[in-house]
């Protein structure tokens, strides 16, 4: 479970930092944001319709998707915190850069948001998350209503709802 926490923990900082330019709705290292309609001001960004906001390396899928920027060092304008809302479904893949394994996570949610001060990732309603890691036998999954993703403390918590528990389920690969 150590590497399904860190690795979830790490898709999500890397989605975080991500630099919006509000002019071009591009992100530095090749992002695209694409939608029915897409509305910008100063501030924000709002894609709505069959919205997607896609890197290399992950994609986040969802009916509306918000981002709110705010000027940083520099006075470039910076992802403060993002809104996904309405079916939403995230994949994406690392490699690692030591051992060269490959990665993939894929999650499901009707919510997802992410609050750069916070340093928080926060999915609800009916979340299902699958990691994908050599070291694992099979795909780990996390299920619940509730999943909280803290960036800082590279920790997860995982909560049911009314009538179904949280569960996390992972099989390490036999000697490991």
């Amino acid at each position: 479970m150590k590497y399904t926490v860190a690795y979830f923990a790490a898709l999500f900082f890397a989605l975080s930092t991500l630099t919006v330019y509000a002019d071009s709705l591009s992100v530095a290292g090749g992002a695209k944001l694409t939608a029915s309609t897409l509305e910008l001001n100063e501030n924000t960004v709002i894609a709505k319709g069959n919205a997607s906001l896609s890197t290399r390396e992950a994609s986040i899928k969802a009916n509306t998707i918000r981002l709110n920027l705010e000027k940083g060092k520099g006075g470039k304008l910076g992802l403060s915190k993002a809104l996904a809302t309405g079916r939403v479904v995230i994949n994406a893949s690392q490699v690692d850069a030591a051992t060269k394994a490959r990665r993939t996570v894929d999650a499901t949610a009707e919510n997802a948001s992410m609050a750069q001060d916070a340093d928080t990732v926060l999915l609800t309603g009916k979340v299902f998350v699958k990691v994908s890691d050599p070291q694992f036998a099979e795909p780990a999954t996390i299920a619940g209503e509730r999943v909280v993703v803290y960036l800082k403390e590279r920790k997860i918590q995982v909560e049911g709802g009314s009538n179904k528990s949280a569960e996390i389920n992972v099989t390490p690969r036999e000697g490991e």
